[in-house]
């Protein structure tokens, strides 16, 4: 007759639970390690890129001081060595263009990470003829040789003109369509190369111009079915306005938003530069010219500075909106300008990529903002005669 022995049985039971609970912990253990291993290795990664792009940074910074000091050092490789820099290395180029321009190179290398960095340079003293100065050249509307600066509005795209509000002063033209609608009044000039449309009670108190006309019994001045020539927009040159500030210390990596109590406020030289967005909330009260290669929200109280424009955006758009009040030129190279709100800005806007008013902003009221570049002598006065060399930024590419 067989036997169970019982005691045997659950000795065996015991041993097999035990290896498996052994086999389970020693997996969430590996699995434990590995993973931390996994994010020390990724933290280690981002933290070297991070460090790679100041360093790449800062190596282009290097090569743009010698330059500014020693244009000829273009030409030579041996004044731009590799140099240890923080926990890495950059190593910088200079690739001459022509007799007043050149490109910087910075790579930096850190751990594993590599980031570059690449300056545009121009030699504003040289020889060459400088073509974009932010002149404007003239065109003849209504019998009037007229600029871009003595417009108060000039779009290159569509201008769109809606809600309430009063417009006070001079001329507006778009290089496109030109539309007035919601219970606005603009007592001024219109001009457009595609067409001037005023609907809803909205009313154009002034001339108006354009190849084609609707809603004339809202205009009361001259009526001219006409071709209108396009006005050609003005390319300001930037890169004396980051002269500047990069010479005063006042050029940042944004995204930036400045409040009451901030040095920013009111910049030293007059010109604060963002490489990114720019944020100025309500109240905030501020003194300058304020730029930002990205996007320009601007919701507070400003203050003109010398002959500088107010607002500028080099690849964004600019936003006015709350009870702003803007003095100055509001300057779009690429995009948009949007005025909403209750605002106020005494001055003009140019806005390549169109503008488009809506809401209750207050009053646009023109003055002339032809703007005035600062010369530098390199030391950060802002003043002085223009030496034969004046080195500056005509582009940040990367």
């Amino acid at each position: 007759m067989k036997t169970f022995n019982v005691k045997t049985s659950r000795a065996g039971s015991a041993l097999l639970t035990t290896m498996i609970v052994v086999i389970t912990v020693s997996t969430l253990i590996a699995s434990a390690v590995m993973v931390s291993s996994n994010t020390a290795y990724v933290n280690k990664r981002l933290t070297d890129r991070i460090r790679a792009k100041l360093i790449a940074e800062a190596g282009a910074n290097k090569a743009y001081s010698i330059l500014a000091t020693n244009w000829d050092a273009r030409l030579n490789d041996n004044a731009f060595p590799q140099t240890e820099f923080g926990a890495g290395r950059f190593d910088c180029s200079v690739v001459p263009v022509s007799t007043n321009r050149a490109v910087i190179y910075s790579t930096a290398h850190c751990g594993v990470a590599i980031s570059d960095v690449i300056l545009d340079i121009k030699n504003y003293g040289g020889s060459e003829p400088d073509d974009d100065s932010g002149t404007s050249e003239t065109v003849t509307i209504g019998g009037e040789e007229l600029d871009a600066y003595d417009f108060a509005i000039l779009t290159g795209a569509a201008l769109s003109w809606s809600g309430t509000g009063v417009f006070t002063g001079s001329k507006i033209h778009s290089n496109s369509s030109l539309s007035l609608g919601g219970n606005g009044n603009v007592n001024a000039d219109a001009s457009s190369h595609v067409s001037i449309s005023v609907s809803g009670s909205a009313q154009l108190n002034g001339d108006a111009t354009a190849p084609s006309l609707s809603g004339t019994s809202k205009i009361s001045g001259t009526k001219t079915t006409a071709a209108v020539p396009e006005v050609p927009l003005p390319a300001i040159d930037l890169a004396a306005y980051f002269t500047e500030a990069n010479n005063h210390g006042m050029v940042y990596s944004g995204p930036v938003t400045i409040n009451n109590g901030d040095a920013r406020t009111t910049p030293a030289g007059g010109i604060l530069w963002i490489n990114g967005d720019l944020t100025i909330p309500a109240n905030v009260n501020v003194t300058g010219c304020f730029i930002a290669t990205g996007k320009v929200q601007f919701n507070g109280n400003q203050t003109k500075y010398a002959g500088y424009p107010a607002l500028v955006s080099r690849d964004g758009e600019v936003s006015i909106q709350a009870q702003a009040v803007v003095h100055g030129l509001v300057y779009t190279a690429t995009g948009e300008v949007k005025f909403a709100g209750g605002g106020t800005l005494y001055g003009s806007i140019i806005a390549t990529g169109g503008l488009q008013k809506t809401g209750n902003s207050g009053v646009i009221a023109y003055a002339d903002s032809t703007p005035v570049p600062p010369v530098t002598d390199g030391s950060g006065s802002g003043s002085g005669s223009n030496p034969t060399d004046n080195i500056g930024v005509s582009a940040w590419q990367k």
